[in-house]
């Protein structure tokens, strides 16, 4: 057997013309992970305004079958 590694990486487009809400957005979001055993898991609701440690964090310990493997920035 090979071992099998994969990667994803998520771009993001912006429009050309940028819009910025007033006033600034707030709210909470959550974000659903799924395993490859096609199992879901969704994590806890976070901050709108939640850096990205915080965001890798809550990440790994609430879809942990992504701990150790996720770099976020």
């Amino acid at each position: 057997m090979l071992p099998i590694s994969t990667t994803s990486t998520v771009n993001i487009a912006y429009p050309t013309d940028v819009q910025l809400s007033s006033p600034p957005i707030t709210g909470k979001f959550w974000v659903q992970c799924h395993n490859t055993d096609g199992e879901t898991y969704a994590t806890r609701d976070m901050d709108f305004g939640a850096n990205a440690n915080h965001f890798k964090n809550v990440l790994e310990a609430d879809c942990s079958f992504l701990a150790g493997k996720i770099e976020v920035t």
